[in-house]
């Protein structure tokens, strides 16, 4: 996942792109579940339980399947603008993700590594890299003051994902509230000390923790204005850069926001929508690829 701040940053900054009158209309009369839906896919992840974690992992397409089942279903339910502006923003996370994933899960190694310590090591180098980006854009929104659990209430998401996973929306709400106070964690030093501390006398055990906080990027570090990657699962080699992967992103969010759009107003058929928005992995960015498919990350080389 890009941080969360960053996915902030890349939703608002694309409103200045949206050509359509009516939806930047419903966008901005509901601005805040739209920044809400660009974070939103990241929010389970710190849950307590394994069980709301594995909604995250879902989103993200983790074992292969679609992501774009939960789009498709609140578009349909949806009650009004709100619902619509929320999934706009849904829809900029995952346009981001599966441009800029393939590219950190490569330079960092596999997320989701079988070896423990191999997989330490990669969830490590991945926050690092994306707070690492995140202050290198510049970014100062922060989630912990853009975002409320009050931006939740009401959605339709909510019913639709405490019926597909057999959750409750206190428990949905919860690990918002959660997402939010940790958030505010990752801008603090003096978090930063304790969390290191804490890692070094063995209190905090798994040390990856540390990649998320700000303070965890030395003040000349940089991300490298050319980056050299390999496909994640055939290995074929590319090279790009960050300015390019956020072009391509644009792109592709545009396209297929456009898309959900139209489909919500009835100007788009169904299988139209999904010829825009497949559901691509947010992890490889391939159709129907899975975590365990990933073959070539530059830390450990072939696999």
């Amino acid at each position: 996942m890009a941080k969360e701040n960053t996915h902030l940053w890349f939703a608002y900054g694309l409103l200045e792109h949206c050509t359509g009158s009516a939806m930047l209309r419903d966008v901005s009369d509901h601005l805040g579940r739209y920044m809400l839906g660009a974070v939103i896919l990241d929010t389970f992840y710190y849950s307590a339980g394994d069980d709301l974690v594995r909604i995250s992992e879902a989103f993200h397409g983790r074992d292969g399947n679609p992501t774009n089942t939960t789009i498709l279903r609140v578009i349909d339910a949806a009650r009004g603008p709100a619902d619509i502006a929320f999934i706009l923003g849904y829809i900029t996370h995952c346009a981001l993700d599966i441009t800029f994933h393939p590219v950190v899960y490569y330079l960092s190694g596999n997320y989701y590594d079988d070896d423990r310590t191999k997989r330490t090591g990669a969830v490590r180098r991945h926050r690092h890299l994306e707070t690492c980006l995140d202050r290198d854009l510049g970014n100062t929104l922060r989630l912990h003051e853009v975002i409320r659990t009050s931006h939740l209430k009401g959605l339709v998401f909510e019913e639709i994902v405490a019926r597909d996973f057999h959750t409750s929306i206190r428990a949905m709400r919860q690990a918002l509230r959660r997402q939010i106070a940790f958030n505010l964690l990752f801008t603090s030093t003096a978090a930063y000390n304790l969390a290191k501390l804490a890692v070094a006398t063995g209190v905090l055990r798994d040390p990856s923790y540390l990649g998320l906080f700000y303070a965890d990027v030395a003040p000349r570090e940089c991300t490298p204005s050319s980056i050299a990657v390999a496909d994640l699962i055939d290995g074929s080699p590319s090279v790009t850069s960050v300015s390019e992967l956020f072009s391509r992103a644009r792109d592709l969010a545009l396209t297929m926001q456009e898309a959900a759009y139209a489909y919500w107003q009835g100007t788009l058929d169904r299988t139209g929508l999904e010829r825009v928005i497949p559901g691509v992995s947010l992890d490889t960015g391939r159709l129907g690829a899975r975590v365990s498919d990933i073959r070539y990350t530059s830390p450990d080389g072939e696999n």
